[in-house]
């Protein structure tokens, strides 16, 4: 399995590591990468890109991180951390 490192420099993780994997994709009956489709499928294009646009750090790591997954295979993961705010 490949490193897939997600986050700001410095407070990064490696969320393709099956050893940092959520409880819920375990058993490989759900997907981490078809529970990113739909994530981001919630969202229009334009709350999208506003969210890009005026995203700090954290919400653009978060951002990456689901575009990552969602362009993805991988059945096992860890869900990448949602920042409280869009400006974090």
């Amino acid at each position: 399995m490949a490193d897939i490192l997600v986050g700001p420099p410095g407070d990064q993780t490696n969320i393709g590591d099956p050893a940092n994997c959520d409880d819920k994709y375990r058993s490989g009956l759900v997907s981490i990468s078809e529970d990113a489709r739909r994530e981001l499928a919630l969202y229009p294009e334009l709350v999208l890109l506003d969210y890009r646009n005026r995203g700090g750090p954290h919400m653009q790591a978060y951002l990456t991180a689901l575009h990552q997954l969602a362009n993805s295979r991988l059945v096992y993961g860890r869900w990448p951390q949602m920042p409280s705010r869009i400006e974090d």
